[in-house]
């Protein structure tokens, strides 16, 4: 349990509810340690919620590499005794041997019933002096891996794979390999199946089609060997298999030559641009799998992004896994290239006046205002939300297209909640709801938007622009002032209309700023039109470039990722974030709301917030990294999460900055911009 989960729990508002942390694996039966996690803001010791004390009926050891027990807050291995350990493994008694051992430490009572085995966990963990216990993850060594984020057995393919072979195999060792995280098996097969090479080869293809489990565990090929690569102590030599080449293994597998067609042989090109060299050398037929020649979702966004540099189309992840053979594939980028280009000025142009709400032209007000607000759970939503509630002018706010109530950082009177969503019609308001905010409204603020940046235009642009066509039609009808969240990636620096500076693909690639820019010239359109006022802001890049982050902001850093108990990957990107203070923007967006000033009749006013520091991939993620904050709470403790996603979450848990713009590349292939 992390605090920021646990914050998630206070934020119910339910004072009644009790909130427990527990912990024990399968092989102890149930649950070890139990204990009650107090529901208030303060954060826990270290910064790491315990795992409790031990239950009735248990006994909990903390022990070293040689079996011995360690002192309180020394890291070891937990190893749990009592009544719940099971009696071993299921035909797998060298398993058993090793994990369940004698326990020299049971109690009189336990031994008295019989308790007397231990079971070696593989989890690290330490006491505190209070008696609790902190987990601190796999200990080293160990045949449990985390692969994409994904906690896996090992032995639990291995042995799947082995029942599968039903009798045609005897071993069978799976490992982990390269950067990419490849899984590979390698297996023997049993003495009485004598049949040729050939045909064992069509045994392991078969095996990888016909296994009994989830996608993420079944490995990318199964390789065969004379026999098992043993250690002195005739164990399974697992370094030395995980260091076996195989790329000669794929080569004699299958000489065979498919007969490709041209775009099939053009997708497989592309194919072996992405995937791992050990297996991108295998022959491909045109029912040959992505996913089962060493593909995996991350890799298939990199797919994505080839496939659009290559034939400037750009396909939904989506639909890449809906096809995802060799000729499926095929078959779609040929039929997504003769589809007909993206037709950007009717994209551009905003609705007719018949569908704004029918309701009188009453004039606006400057005082006891009703402001409308989407995005009110994003992150500059939640900063948006206090100033708007504090400012003397504003009597009350409808927040719109709410899909989640619950996430609201905030209740008020003032506050009015309306449930929806941006890709529902009226963004989810009945017609009559509809009209009535129509007539009351005195500003609209728009900064709700679906933030994915390797999706195309056609896939954001239910959620992104027809949104936009609802707030216009919203305002129309009194010319309610419209205050739209754009984008500084599509606009230089100069706060100016992005009609010139900003050209979008004829395929919708790079569709974030594409809405963003969609949502502009629409808007300018309508004030062209209809008179609507108009306030378009951005956030931009740093003026200047800087080489130190500031103390704030690094602080800042430090304080949210030891909440979050997380810090970046950064190793597959390169480029920048540049970043402003969200409380300078959504101050900016609410003087400006509340005040009279740039309500210029005719015009459309565009207000920038450029960033004021720039933060690269190496320099000063070093000095963040050094933070004393971070050493303090043991930063080999702390998740590591690809950089989008850990903003993400730094901002969910209360960051007081926001990326004002960013340009970062993916594996030198994936390009983010916003």
């Amino acid at each position: 349990m992390t605090d920021s989960l646990r914050r998630d729990f206070r934020n119910l508002g339910l004072p009644q509810l009790k909130l427990y942390n527990s912990y024990g694996p399968t092989e102890i039966t149930l649950s070890a340690v139990k204990v009650e996690v107090p529901n208030t803001g303060e954060t826990s010791p270290d910064n790491n919620i315990p795992i409790g004390k031990p239950m009735p009926g248990y006994s909990i050891y903390i022990l070293d590499e040689n079996q011995k027990p360690v002192p309180a807050g020394i890291p070891g291995e937990i190893v749990i005794g009592g009544a719940g350990v099971s009696l071993g493994y299921f035909n797998q008694p060298d398993l058993t041997a090793e994990k369940f051992l004698n326990d020299p430490w049971a109690p009189p009572e336990h031994v008295k019933n019989g308790w007397t085995k231990m079971y070696r966990t593989g989890d690290k963990g330490r006491i505190t002096g209070d008696g609790h216990i902190l987990f601190h993850g796999r200990v080293e060594g160990d045949n449990q891996i985390k692969l994409r984020g994904i906690r896996i057995e090992l032995e639990d393919i291995e042995s799947t794979i082995l029942k599968a072979s039903n009798g045609a195999l005897s071993d069978v060792v799976c490992t982990v390999r390269g950067e990419r995280e490849l899984l590979v098996a390698h297996a023997t097969f049993s003495p009485s199946f004598s049949a040729e090479a050939e045909a064992r080869s069509v045994l392991l293809k078969q095996l990888l089609t016909q296994l009994p489990l989830p996608a993420y565990m079944v490995p990318a090929a199964i390789f065969p060997l004379e026999k098992m690569c043993l250690t002195a102590h005739l164990k399974r030599d697992r370094a030395t298999i995980a260091a076996l080449p195989i790329v000669d293994s794929i080569e004699a597998a299958d000489d065979v030559a498919s007969d490709l067609g041209e775009m099939e042989s053009q997708v497989k090109g592309i194919w072996q641009k992405v995937l791992p060299e050990e297996l991108s050398r295998g022959p491909f037929t045109s029912s040959t799998d992505f996913f089962r020649v060493g593909g995996n979702s991350l890799l298939l966004v990199e797919l994505q992004a080839t496939i659009r540099a290559t034939f400037d189309i750009a396909i939904p992840l989506v639909e890449l896994f809906e096809v995802s053979t060799l000729g499926k594939m095929a078959i779609r980028i040929q039929e997504m290239s003769s589809l007909s280009k993206i037709d950007w000025p009717a994209e551009t142009s905003p609705p007719d006046a018949s569908s704004f709400a029918a309701v009188a032209p009453t004039p606006l007000r400057s005082r006891d205002m009703e402001v409308i607000l989407t995005g009110i759970t994003g992150h500059l939503g939640r900063h948006l939300l206090p100033l708007l509630l504090a400012n003397p002018a504003i009597a009350k706010i409808h927040c719109i297209a709410v899909r989640n109530p619950s996430k609201l950082p905030i209740t008020s009177a003032k506050l009015v909640i309306h449930t929806g969503d941006l890709t529902t019609p009226l963004l989810g308001l009945s017609p009559s709801t509809f009209a009535t905010l129509a007539s009351t409204a005195d500003a609209i603020i728009h900064c709700a938007a679906r933030r994915s940046f390797w999706e195309p235009y056609r896939v954001l642009r239910n959620p992104n622009v027809t949104s936009t066509v609802a707030v216009i039609s919203l305002a129309g009808a009194r010319k309610v002032p419209i205050h739209f969240l754009s984008s500084g990636g599509i606009a230089s620096q100069v706060p100016e209309s992005a009609a010139e500076t900003f050209k979008p693909s004829g395929s919708g690639s790079e569709g974030y700023l594409s809405t963003k820019w969609v949502g502009e010239q629409m808007l300018e359109a309508a004030n062209r039109r209809f008179y609507i006022p108009v306030h378009v802001y951005r956030t931009t890049s740093s003026l200047s470039k800087f080489t130190e982050m500031p103390e704030e902001l690094l602080a800042d850093f430090a304080r949210t990722a030891v909440a979050i108990n997380a810090l970046p990957e950064m190793r597959a990107w390169s480029g920048t974030f540049d970043l402003v203070s969200v409380n300078a923007v959504a101050g900016g967006i609410v003087a400006s709301v509340a005040g009279k000033d740039g309500e210029r009749e005719g015009q459309v006013r565009f207000v920038h917030f450029p960033a004021i520091v720039r933060m690269g991939r190496v320099e000063q993620m070093k000095k963040f990294l050094e933070r004393e904050e971070i050493k303090k709470a043991g930063r080999e403790s702390f998740e590591v999460v690809p950089v989008i996603q850990w903003l993400g979450r730094m901002k969910g848990a209360g960051l007081g900055w926001m990326v004002a713009s960013q340009d970062a590349l993916v594996k030198g292939k994936i390009r983010m911009r916003r």
